[in-house]
């Protein structure tokens, strides 16, 4: 998972260059605007943005999400976030199945 502002977004672009020359003409594509939520699909299902309008929780009211085979990139367009990261085998109780679908699992915090 990578956490950043939009203006440290060139910072990673060595890790993947092809990946980051896509989601930078997507992101240039709706600068200043709030964009719509949804899915784009800048390469298939390889590389899709998910832009999604939330209000956040308390951090006691938090759930973990868990992915196998992507990374999550979050950029707040508005407003912060605080997000707190855990090793999934370190104390979390998994919630429900993992949704191969939506490629992702639910999991919170053991009391």
């Amino acid at each position: 998972m990578i956490i950043d502002s939009m203006r440290e977004f060139v910072r990673y672009s060595a890790l993947a260059p092809e990946v980051w020359e896509k989601l930078s003409v997507f992101f240039n594509s709706i600068s200043g605007t709030i964009p719509e939520p949804g899915s784009h699909l800048l390469d298939g299902e390889k590389l899709k943005v998910n832009i999604v309008h939330t209000n956040t929780s308390p951090a006691a009211n938090g759930k973990y999400e868990l992915h196998r085979q992507y990374i999550d990139i979050h950029i707040p367009i508005r407003g912060t976030e605080t997000i707190i990261c855990r090793s999934s085998s370190d104390g979390l109780k998994q919630i429900g199945s993992f949704d191969e679908a939506e490629e992702m699992g639910i999991r919170s915090c053991v009391e």
